[in-house]
């Protein structure tokens, strides 16, 4: 009985180790479009799965009121600084560890996976603790107004712990992409996203506890995630031995985590600045206000989400034939996402132009609210045309290691450009300039995303026949 066991446990290990060595087989011999098609679907789906938490939290709490709407808006900044947390040891930790599989240095591969994901939750539980301590304050500088804050503290203070498993499905999100694991990675995030689309009206409507039962689904959503994951990791399906004894956190390992991560981390971080700094700027035309551009902010991350999801399975892709030497798969697979992606972004930006007010109107009826909001989409799908040229060369310049591209896309969208056209717009044209910042700020991050591009094609071929460095 025991020697059956033992056979059959063996035989588990041999497919699991099998099925690894096709996945990064396909990364270096398969055909371009259908392996970014097969590494992409899946992460794209599972983005989208992802990504319709927030929309399905805006609609169902958009049944509880305009108050409940925007609180639940003064929160989603938070949700970003935890994502940033993770993505910077995840993202940050994946574009090393397929430049350190295309080399063959699988040791180094498994304690970088250890290390990032095993400090990123570390890191995580500190922010949540730091979050539910100091909550009320927090709430109150993101421009939570008297009738928002009972609705913004119950759904916050029940975040505060659901965010301690979303550290963790992000971060071995990342890492787990990066091997070319991306199915697995779209159920964990299906189970999730379903689980979380049944258990929201379960908890507004049968069991009625408002904007804390949308919290609560979250939460019950991130744990039933993580289970997976956990399998994943436990299970021996990865390339990389995920252990304590691989955990060796030094000064080197986190520095070369940090220059893809820095970037990352950065731009979520910004993306939090800003949307925080617009609820702020937006807070004394009053609650219609607020909660009309929570609306528009979901829309766009909702899209935009989906896109993403799709180049993730691009940038392990890239970073595996960068680390084996094969610039013509990288320079093939960067012309063809181009390609989709901008399809993508036209076909998306023109349906937010031309049914702007029919979106924002199924999560709100407040005409005021379809009003502000409408002219959010229509700015803001003019310029979603042009989302998918930046993001296509952000992960480009992410999968080969060029920090420098990256950090500099990353600033420049929700930092150099966004924050001071906000104020500048804010102060001269006060609503009208708030709705209408990002779309500007989305021009200039164009204007800048061409320059690198130019300035990468004229030191030769992106760079991508460098070899993967030591």
């Amino acid at each position: 009985m025991k020697q059956n066991t033992l056979e059959r446990k063996h035989g588990m290990e041999s497919q699991e180790s099998t099925a690894s060595a096709k996945r990064l087989d396909m990364m270096e011999n398969g055909t371009v479009p259908q392996s970014l098609l097969r590494l992409g679907l899946p992460t794209m789906i599972g983005m989208l799965v992802s990504a319709s938490y927030n929309i399905v939290d805006t609609f169902f709490v958009g049944s509880l009121g305009t108050a409940a709407v925007g609180a639940v808006s003064i929160v989603f900044p938070i949700s970003l600084v935890f994502l940033a947390e993770a993505l910077f040891f995840g993202s940050g930790a994946s574009s090393y560890l397929a430049r350190l599989l295309g080399a063959g240095r699988s040791q180094e591969a498994s304690e970088c996976a250890s290390t990032a994901l095993f400090t990123s939750m570390g890191v995580g539980v500190a922010l949540a603790a730091i979050l539910a301590i100091f909550l009320v304050p927090l709430l109150s500088v993101l421009g939570a107004t008297d009738t928002m804050m009972p609705y913004a503290w119950q759904y916050g203070i029940i975040m505060a712990f659901a965010f301690i498993p979303y550290v963790f499905n992000a971060t071995s999100n990342n890492i787990i992409s990066s091997e070319g694991a991306t199915t697995y990675s779209m159920v964990a995030m299906l189970v999730g996203g379903i689980a979380h689309v049944v258990l929201d009206p379960l908890f507004i409507y049968v069991i009625p506890l408002g904007v804390a039962g949308v919290a609560t689904a979250s939460l019950l959503a991130n744990c039933l995630s993580a289970a997976v994951y956990l399998r994943y990791w436990l299970g021996g399906k990865s390339s990389y031995v995920l252990s304590p004894c691989n955990f060796r956190p030094s000064l080197k390992l986190y520095g070369r985590i940090s220059e893809i991560g820095v970037s990352v981390m950065a731009y979520q971080l910004l993306c939090s600045v800003a949307l925080a700094l617009t609820n702020v700027c937006v807070a004394p035309f009053g609650d219609e206000a607020v909660a009309a551009l929570g609306i528009v902010s979901r829309v766009g991350t909702f899209f935009s989400m989906i896109l993403i999801g799709f180049l993730k399975g691009y940038q392990p892709f890239v970073g595996y034939n960068y680390g084996r030497g094969n610039g013509e798969r990288v320079r093939i697979a960067t012309k063809t996402m181009l390609r989709w992606s901008t399809v993508y972004s036209v076909l998306v930006g023109g349906l937010l132009i031309v049914c702007a007010a029919q979106v924002v109107g199924a999560f709100s009826s407040d005409p005021e609210v379809v009003r502000i909001g409408s002219a959010g989409l229509v700015f803001g799908g003019i310029t979603f045309t042009t989302i998918g040229y930046q993001m296509t060369y952000a992960h480009m310049f992410i999968g080969l290691g060029c920090a420098k591209e990256g950090g500099l896309i990353s600033i420049g969208r929700q930092g150099l450009f966004f924050v001071p056209i906000l104020l500048v717009g804010a102060t001269v044209f006060g609503l009208s300039g708030v709705v209408a910042s990002q779309a500007a700020a989305d021009i200039c991050s164009l204007i800048l995303v061409m320059v690198l591009v130019a300035a990468r094609r004229k030191r030769g071929s992106h760079g991508a026949e460098e070899p993967v460095s030591a």
